[in-house]
């Protein structure tokens, strides 16, 4: 498990504090920061996988015209 500091930790409590109804603990806080880091881990990821996507579709529509192929 990473070693987050105690000031990441104690900003990440303070945001989302008003989201909860029970008071945040370190604990709670080091989970968040991690479910955070995977949510936007698993964006780039799929940001990724899409630009190759439209990058290979690109690249093999290249000299198709509505006129047929150049």
């Amino acid at each position: 498990m990473p070693n987050y500091s105690k000031r990441l930790l104690e900003k990440t409590i303070t945001a989302w504090q008003p989201f909860s109804l029970s008071i945040l603990l370190e604990e709670d806080a080091r989970e968040i920061t991690e479910n955070v880091i995977g949510l936007f881990s698993l964006l780039s990821e799929w940001t990724y996988k899409n630009d190759e996507k439209t990058k290979n579709k690109k690249e093999k529509n290249e000299g198709i015209s509505l006129f047929g192929v150049w």
